[in-house]
């Protein structure tokens, strides 16, 4: 049989020194580097020799060379040179020294109570869970991008919340930037708002006051802007103050809830003159002065205060004395009309 020891000459008488010598025991076709082993209780055996960096491994009951080391312990080895693996499971290791990755990815590790040094460059996308900081984090000029979603600042303490610090010495303080981006800017835009929000008696989340920035004149180098508060009115929002980019400042006129506000005149003595004939119109009239203006939302309109002081400081309100003496003065001259009359006539 192949690989089993036996005699150089079969059936001869051999001499001590015959015996002793190594070209009588030869494996059929031996080579360099084989290995005998007992292939059974009563038989050796050669084992060829195995490829180059390969180990001699048992098997379930002969050895054999391998590639690779299945299932062994290795203590306290030491590993020069590089080492490539694949598909390597790792249990629990302390490190005495300093890990190279040399550019190569750790994937899906766990890396508990580590110390970050140096710059990290992140590829691809972080998904981060909640994190404790112990240091200021620098952005550098970077942006934080929540997405389509809102970026949730979450405080416990009462009356907490974010708070900007300029730390420059210059003569300007911080500066809160509401920037739209808009590939099609237009007159009327909403480009920032600041929303303040509270439950209601049902507990849901509610808006109550809108500060808006709006966009009034989109064209260049004419560029206005302006101001506009809106107050939740029975669950819905109304426009209650603008502020144009002339400074002029428009109230809510319907603010009472009465409808005394349209009708100016009314209550006053000194405007009984006024109040005949164009009672109904005081609305349309006050609008054609550049008084009243029609809310851009909803109903109603919106009162422009400093042109409404301009009217009262023209003299639209007299008081009585000037309305008594004008009264006077006309029923003279009716009865100095009269008396001319009745010499013409005599």
């Amino acid at each position: 049989m192949a690989g089993e020891l036996v005699h150089g000459s079969v059936g001869t008488s051999l001499t001590q020194a015959e015996f002793e010598g190594i070209g009588l025991h030869v494996f059929n076709n031996q080579a360099t580097g084989d290995v005998v082993y007992a292939s059974s209780t009563t038989q050796l055996s050669r084992l060829a020799k195995g490829a180059a960096n390969t180990v001699l491994v048992m098997g379930a009951s002969i050895p054999a060379w391998s590639a690779t080391l299945a299932g062994l312990t290795l203590t306290a080895p030491v590993i020069n040179g590089s080492v490539t693996t694949t598909g390597l499971t790792l249990p629990a290791v302390t490190l005495g020294g300093t890990v190279t990755a040399t550019g190569q990815e750790i994937d899906a590790a766990i890396l508990d109570a580590c110390v970050a040094k140096g710059t990290w460059t992140a590829s691809g996308t972080w998904t981060i869970p909640a994190v404790t900081l112990g240091a200021a984090i620098t952005l550098n000029g970077q942006n934080l991008n929540a997405g389509a979603v809102n970026m949730l600042v979450a405080t416990t303490g009462s009356g907490k919340g974010i708070a900007v610090t300029a730390t420059n010495d210059g003569a300007d303080g911080a500066e809160l930037n509401l920037y739209q981006v808009s590939a099609s800017p237009a007159n009327s835009d909403t480009i920032g708002r600041v929303t303040f929000q509270g439950k209601d008696s049902n507990a849901d989340a509610t808006g109550y006051v809108m500060i808006r920035g709006k966009i009034e004149n989109v064209t260049h180098t004419t560029e206005c802007g302006s101001l506009l508060i809106q107050c939740t009115v029975n669950g819905s929002w109304n426009d209650a103050l603008t502020l144009s980019s002339a400074g002029v400042l428009a109230v809510d006129l319907g603010g009472s809830g009465s409808a005394a506000q349209v009708d100016l005149f009314d209550d006053y003595d000194d405007a009984l003159v006024l109040k005949q004939g164009i009672q109904q119109n005081n609305r349309e009239l006050l609008a054609d002065m550049g008084i009243l203006d029609r809310k851009d939302s909803g109903s109603g309109y919106m009162m422009k205060v400093q042109p409404m002081i301009r009217l009262l400081a023209g003299g639209i309100y007299q008081t009585r004395q000037m309305l008594e003496d004008t009264v006077t003065n006309l029923t003279e001259k009716i009865d100095l009309l009269e008396n001319k009359i009745k010499l013409i006539e005599g």
